[in-house]
Formats: C-alpha cells, sequence, structure tokens
C-alpha cells in the first residue's frame, strides 16, 4: 500500500468535497465565485492535516499548491498571489511574462495545453453576465472581481492563444506627486493637469497596452472637486474613477445588437481574407503602385 505524504491526503480531501458540492448544482464547472469558499476550504483541510500530522511541512506551501490544483489558475495561482505582480502574459503554452515594479520577467508558462487557458478564462467569465470566449466569440475581456481586467483571444485570430491579467493597485499611485516620483510625468506639468480638471477642459488619454492610461485617469480624477458629479460612460468599467465620489453616477454603454455583431463578423472575416488571399485585382494595383513610386524616385 502506497503511503500519501501531507499535500495528496489534503488535496484527496479538498477534490471529494468539491465533487460533493459540485454534484448538487447545475453547473459543474467552478466559477470565480467559488475562489473564496475553495480557498477556505483548502485551509481548513490542511488545519486538520496539521494538527493530526507530526511533521514540519511548509503548510502554507501546501495549502498555496493544493489551492492551485484544484482550480483553473493552477500554477498562475502563484504569481496572482505576489502583490508586487502588475501584470501576468501568457502567450499559449510557449511563454509567459510576469511584469513586477515595471520590470519585465521571463517565467515558466503555467500550462502544457491550451484547453487549460480556455478553463482559466472561463473560470472567470462564467457568471459574468453577457462575457464568454468560444469561436463565435474569439476575444473577451473583463473586469475581474477584484478590480483586475483580462483580456484574452482565442488561436486564431491570436496566434498563439494569449491571456493577459494587467491589475490597477489603487494605493500605488495616489496623487500626481507620486506618478511624478515615479518618472511618469515632469513636476511642472502637474499645476496645469491640475487647472484643466478643475476648468472641466475636456482631456484625452491616450497610448499603447501597459502605457498606464487607466492608472493616469485615476489620478486624474481625484482632482475633481468632491461636489462635483461623476457619470462615467464606458463598454468596459477599468477606470473606477468615480467610486470615490459620493455623487458618482456610473452607467454603462449598451451592449451591440445581433446585427452590429454579424456587420463586425462581416468585417473582420472580410478583411481576413484580403489579408490572407489577395485577389488579383489587388495585388496588381500594389504592383502598380510600386512602380508609380520607383518612377517617382
Amino acid at each position: 500500500m502506497i503511503a500519501l505524504d501531507a499535500e495528496s491526503r489534503v488535496r484527496a480531501r479538498v477534490e471529494a468535497r468539491l465533487a460533493e458540492e459540485l454534484a448538487l448544482r447545475e453547473r459543474t464547472r467552478l466559477r470565480v465565485d467559488d475562489q473564496r469558499w475553495v480557498y477556505e476550504l483548502v485551509g481548513r483541510e490542511v488545519g486538520d492535516e496539521r494538527q493530526a500530522a507530526d511533521s514540519r511541512d511548509d503548510w502554507e506551501l501546501i495549502w498555496r499548491r493544493v489551492f492551485a490544483a484544484v482550480t483553473p489558475l493552477g500554477p498562475l495561482a502563484e504569481h496572482l498571489a505576489d502583490p508586487d505582480v502588475e501584470e501576468v502574459r501568457i502567450n499559449g503554452t510557449r511563454s509567459c511574462f510576469v511584469f513586477r515594479q515595471g520590470c519585465r520577467e521571463s517565467v515558466a508558462p503555467p500550462f502544457d495545453n491550451e484547453d487549460a487557458l480556455i478553463d482559466l478564462v472561463h473560470w472567470y467569465t462564467d457568471g459574468a453576465g453577457g462575457a464568454r470566449l468560444d469561436r463565435a466569440s474569439p476575444m473577451v475581456t473583463l473586469t475581474l472581481p477584484e478590480g483586475s481586467r483580462l483580456h484574452a483571444a482565442l488561436s486564431p485570430p491570436a496566434r498563439p492563444m494569449s491571456v493577459t491579467i494587467r491589475r490597477h493597485p489603487a494605493d500605488r499611485f495616489p496623487s500626481l506627486e507620486s506618478l511624478e516620483r515615479s518618472g511618469f510625468l515632469p513636476q511642472a506639468l502637474i499645476p496645469f493637469l491640475e487647472a484643466a480638471v478643475q476648468a472641466r477642459l475636456n482631456i484625452l488619454v491616450a497610448g499603447g497596452a501597459g502605457a498606464g492610461k487607466t492608472t493616469f485617469m485615476r489620478v486624474l480624477a481625484r482632482s475633481i472637486p468632491p461636489d462635483e458629479r461623476v457619470s462615467p460612460s464606458k463598454t468596459r468599467p477599468s477606470s473606477t474613477s468615480g467610486a470615490s465620489s459620493p455623487t458618482a453616477s456610473p452607467s454603462k454603454a449598451a451592449p451591440p445588437t445581433a446585427r452590429a455583431r454579424a456587420r463586425s463578423a462581416s468585417r473582420c472575416s472580410s478583411t481576413t481574407r484580403c489579408a490572407c488571399h489577395p485577389t488579383a485585382s489587388s495585388s496588381a494595383r500594389c504592383v502598380a503602385a510600386r512602380r508609380s513610386t520607383s518612377s517617382t524616385l
């Protein structure tokens, strides 16, 4: 008879308890809403095992490893539990990067196959309203319960499948001065920005992925006087700019209609066909353009 170690015994009991719970539900898949009680369940089982066992095992490590094993988070749970991690980028089974204090670090890919990545996204999208990830909707962006942003794209159109989880810790940059100390903006710009907000001027915040748009907008929003009414209108709640304002009145843009989604899919399909399989006429136009450019030069 094979003797199980402490981690295996804890995991076996947790899996049995989860099977009992899921058997009582219509959905037999864990959702992100279950994260807290699963974490507590693992903690109770680890506590019971610790009292019964006479060993010096790393019980906190066992807790984290079992929790990762019984949820779709897998090895990714270790990175998400680290408060210093600002962003996680997963490129299928090829590579994975974590960002700490603005520095990128390469880590081992958390999953061996893309099916596990899809299960991870479904862990978050189940119960998240209209958010979904499938062949009919191959890309999804949503805000997670703790405020992080998740973006995922199936393969294709992404090659390979990609998943990005980006955090926006509200307490990291509490003011424009803190952004100045980090090198994000010069000190001389702070009075100008504060005056622009006070004067209700239109401000456009633009930049590439990970440039700090949401963080900058959050800090700017703190310059809004407390007696002003804040009414964000957005398709995805990312900034929570008016969350701390007593007069905030958040709204959400209406989802696209079925006809709009069909037009969008048709445009994407046409663009893909043109990009992958150019027609003879389009090829002729490209050749003519190159000849015209050559003659001009």
